[in-house]
């Protein structure tokens, strides 16, 4: 959901009640847990935002710069609470921002970097949590690619002022990279401010649009890389026998059919069947390498997918036609 600074401080201010309702709308989320955290932490960041501390930033925030709330990543089942999208030194630049109204007393660090003891059980370290957003952003964003934009990322704690435990060793390198900022009524800390001035700093109204409108895009040169060695006959551990070597024709036949056909391109699902030991999952990986490795698939959006929500989608889409 794109907006200006100015719209967002607005609709958190006049009305609140309406934003919720449309994040429940574009996410699906109606719990009244997440209906609770986004109306107890979006005031606080709204009011911070807009603290006299960030008047060295006017330009950006003071109404012009844009954020969107609750992206979704693409191709991807992962939400984004924040992303602010701008620019800085003249070039494009994205940070995404982790809101946790955590009430953070008590929390000590985890046996291992990512790892965090929240109320005596280990818990996703929130920076662990946007530097997978980040990296997505940064390999696979096709806004963020083409602009070659800057992606920073960032959590803010809008209830728990208590932070310790979430920069000590060993999360001290995670916590540097992707730093955690308590925001406490409104109040912004120093450090926030700074934060935001070296990375986020002038609107750019064209790169938002296109990052709320971007799509997954693989780096071909490396996914092809791939492909092509396990396509290789010497590649041992996918050497396919017999009526194996059959079925794995009459897959990638019917899938390049369905990919390459000049006509009207529908949607698809092709289902390989047979027992356990068969060969199914050695096929499956044949017909990838084949298409990750075919120079055809050199332009345009194609993402390839194991096991995730496209499945589900495709599951779908099969109980339709039965």
């Amino acid at each position: 959901m794109l907006m200006r600074m100015g719209e967002f401080r607005e609709r958190v201010t006049e009305n609140l009640a309406g934003l919720v309702a449309a994040l429940q709308d574009a996410t699906g989320r109606r719990s009244n847990e997440e209906q609770e955290a986004w109306r107890a932490s979006l005031p606080i960041v709204s009011r911070a935002f807009s603290g006299e501390m960030f008047q060295p930033l006017h330009l950006y925030f003071g109404e012009q710069g844009r954020l969107s709330l609750e992206y979704r990543l693409p191709a991807s089942s992962s939400w984004c609470d924040m992303v602010l999208l701008g620019a800085h030194a003249g070039r494009a630049a994205a940070t995404v921002i982790e809101l946790k109204h955590w009430e953070t007393r008590g929390d000590r660090p985890g046996p291992a970097e990512g790892l965090i003891d929240r109320h005596g059980r280990l818990d996703l370290h929130p920076s662990e949590q946007v530097r997978g957003y980040v990296e997505y952003c940064r390999y696979f964003h096709s806004a963020v690619r083409q602009s070659e934009a800057l992606v920073h990322g960032c959590v803010l704690f809008t209830n728990g002022l208590s932070t310790g435990a979430y920069r000590e060793s060993p999360h001290k390198a995670l916590a540097e990279a992707f730093p955690c900022f308590p925001i406490d009524a409104g109040r912004a800390p120093r450090q926030l401010v700074d934060y935001f001035g070296s990375r986020l700093s002038e609107p750019d109204t064209s790169f938002a649009q296109k990052f709320e409108a971007g799509w997954y895009e693989q780096d071909r040169s490396f996914v092809r890389n791939i492909g092509e060695t396990l396509a290789r006959a010497t590649a041992r551990p996918l050497v396919l026998l017999d009526n194996q070597r059959f079925g794995f024709a009459l897959v990638k036949d019917e899938i390049e059919r369905a990919v390459f056909a000049t006509e009207a391109r529908r949607k698809k699902v092709v289902i390989v069947e047979g027992p356990p030991g068969s060969g199914k999952s050695v096929i499956a990986a044949k017909v990838w390498a084949a298409l990750a490795a075919d120079r055809r698939l050199a332009t345009g959006r194609f993402v390839l997918t194991s096991t995730s929500s496209a499945q589900e989608t495709n599951w779908s889409h099969l109980m339709r036609l039965v």
